[in-house]
């Protein structure tokens, strides 16, 4: 730090929910992160199913950077596989997950094959 260094901290971290973007080809967003309500089993959300299911009002303050990412993702017009962790005596781990992901191009079929 140098003399006279002003640090200011504005935090803008309620994210409520916003029109979401609609895109041809959504993203898919893969997350975990605590909430205050919502399932607790995978699922594929986006758009509005996600705020109906995991709240409207998204606090970086109570549950942090994951949970304000995957709302900041579905405003954007992804898809999110996400997961809301809960932990019975209140404590959580961080876990990383690593997808090796590929594309590959088929011949397209009708009825017939």
């Amino acid at each position: 730090m140098y003399p006279g260094t002003i640090i200011e901290f504005d935090d803008q971290s309620q994210i409520v929910e916003l029109p979401i973007a609609n895109v041809q080809r959504k993203p898919l967003f893969c997350a975990l992160f605590t909430s205050q309500k919502g399932d607790e089993d995978w699922g594929l959300y986006e758009g509005k199913d996600f705020f109906n299911m995991f709240g409207k009002q998204i606090s970086f303050e109570q549950h942090g950077q994951p949970l304000l990412q995957t709302a900041l993702a579905i405003n954007a017009g992804a898809q999110v596989l996400c997961k809301r962790l809960v932990a019975d005596d209140a404590n959580l781990a961080n876990i990383g997950i690593i997808a090796s992901v590929s594309q590959t191009e088929v011949q397209a079929k009708n009825a017939y094959g």
